[in-house]
């Protein structure tokens, strides 16, 4: 009787700290009601975010929408909640609605997925994946991306990618570089995070660098997907991925008096660096990383950022070792730095 003492005492005078989950009645509901989870959109649309909100002791005082955690949609104070958002850039968003109540007590909603026309996509390099399997070799061609390709000549391999992916959990469009130099077509399995999900058909003239599209489920964190031998023989270019899934941005600080990039840290890095800057005013932002050879090679961030600080992670798992640099482009400023990998 004691211990249930205790609890009746925590909970009629502390219970603000401990009903995380609000079930004593103190913490708003919100749930986004449309989009659903991972629908599509064409380019250029517009977008009406729809969500619920209640408070079973009170009133609701605001519902935020963001999108991929740190981009403010706008906010509205009465029901209906619902908002439009245009003039977004292509790709993957992730949608969460807050409600705050009159105590100032807020709860977040689950994600809600779209896609916005055709994202953009980083390639990570065949060369640079996990190869596994005899006569499996990388190999020169200009054609291919960044001039190298692994060429397959077995009835035995796989080639295994892993990145992280900082979105959340989800249904992802992902696509494969190859070339059937050896016949056409050929199926290969597919596998993701240890389980084989379809035995993916490769088709379409032979000698030709091709893509092969799919869809995918990624986790929120660290993802593998395995191109394994079913028919074997085969060249294998890339595995390509929407560029936000392997792009960590977390908005750091309020607003900021001048522009700045900072140097990246750790640097040197292996295989993850964090890159900062700063914006005082909002405006469509871009970071890109380049080669030696003044290729784009990765977009880290490329959309529209409200004024603030902001720290994004880059994940070199797939690149080669060596110097490479990070420009940013917003509004009339722009600044570049170099990074060094070792691996």
């Amino acid at each position: 009787m004691d211990i249930l003492a205790a609890l009746k005492n925590i909970w009629d005078n502390h219970k603000s700290d401990v009903d995380v989950l609000g079930i004593g009645g103190d913490w708003p509901t919100v749930k986004i009601t449309s989009p659903a989870n991972n629908t599509k959109f064409p380019a250029a649309a517009e977008v009406t975010i729809t969500a619920e909100a209640a408070d079973a002791d009170g009133s609701i005082s605001k519902v935020e929408f963001f999108a991929n955690d740190s981009l403010k949609i706008g906010e509205l104070s009465n029901s209906p909640y619902s908002i439009v958002w245009k003039g977004m850039p292509n790709g993957d968003y992730r949608l969460k609605a807050i409600a705050t109540d009159d105590k100032g007590h807020s709860r977040t909603s689950t994600f809600v997925l779209i896609t916005i026309g055709t994202p953009t996509i980083t390639k990570l390099e065949a060369e640079g994946a996990q190869k596994q399997g005899t006569n499996v070799e990388v190999k020169n061609d200009a054609a291919a991306s960044k001039g190298n390709y692994v060429d397959c000549r077995a009835q035995v391999w796989s080639i295994t990618w892993t990145f992280t992916n900082y979105l959340e959990a989800g249904s992802y469009e992902i696509a494969f570089g190859d070339r059937l130099t050896y016949d056409t077509p050929k199926d290969q399995y597919i596998n993701v995070n240890g389980n084989r999900v379809t035995t993916l058909r490769f088709d379409g003239p032979t000698n030709v660098w091709l893509e092969k599209k799919m869809n995918v489920d990624l986790v929120k964190g660290t993802n593998t997907i395995q191109m394994e031998a079913s028919w074997g023989y085969m060249h294998v270019d890339y595995l390509a991925v929407p560029t936000n899934v392997v792009t960590g941005v977390e908005q750091i600080t309020g607003v900021p008096e001048n522009y700045s990039l900072s140097q990246n840290y750790p640097n040197p890095f292996n295989p993850t660096t964090t890159i900062n800057y700063s914006i005082p005013k909002s405006g469509n932002v871009k970071l890109s990383v380049y080669n030696l050879l003044g290729e784009q090679v990765a977009v880290l961030v490329n959309g529209f950022q409200n004024a603030g600080g902001y720290k994004v992670e880059f994940n070199a798992n797939n690149f080669a070792s060596g110097i490479y640099f990070y420009r940013i482009e917003t509004g009339s400023f722009s600044s570049a730095k170099q990074m060094i990998l070792i691996k």
